[in-house]
């Protein structure tokens, strides 16, 4: 994952392809770069 505007990148190596996976490692990517930004998260 790379932030648009500062191009600084989080690398989270995951050793499946499955859904969880995929998710798991947005979201450590997301704890990586300091926190999901609003933009992302969603409303409810």
């Amino acid at each position: 994952m790379v932030l648009s505007h500062s191009r600084f990148d989080a690398i989270v190596w995951m050793t499946s392809e499955d859904q969880l996976s995929w998710l798991s490692g947005h979201n450590g990517a997301f704890t990586r770069l300091g926190g999901i930004p609003a933009v992302v998260r969603a409303v409810s």
